[in-house]
């Protein structure tokens, strides 16, 4: 069952499925089900737990797909374009969790 999430990983799927599928089709399910949640009158934890997961999920494919983009063979303009997002992505992604653990440090007793 881990055997597809280690070679994503390993960048041994082609950079078409784990830029896509992985990627994008993962980030953008996550993006929509958060509200849907939200609205549903799920509770809060729901969308806790979700981002969580994905924050957890993210940093492990983005590496991924830029593993992939190195031993991708077709236009170098796709490999490039790849790890542009991977790494815009990756900055993005820093820039919400670094106040969020600066945050979480501040709160911690002395």
């Amino acid at each position: 069952m881990l055997r597809p999430s280690v070679s994503v990983f390993r960048g041994e799927v082609s950079l078409a499925k784990t830029f896509w599928l992985y990627f994008v089709l993962v980030f953008l399910v996550n993006y929509l089900i958060q509200p849907i949640f939200a609205l549903a009158g799920a509770p809060t934890l729901v969308g806790f737990v979700i981002t969580i997961i994905f924050a957890v999920y993210l940093p492990l494919i983005l590496i991924g797909v830029w593993r992939s983009a190195g031993r991708y063979r077709g236009k170098q303009i796709w490999s490039v374009l790849a790890r542009l997002a991977a790494a815009s992505c990756l900055v993005a992604f820093m820039l919400v969790l670094l106040p969020i653990l600066a945050l979480l440090v501040a709160d911690l007793p002395n």
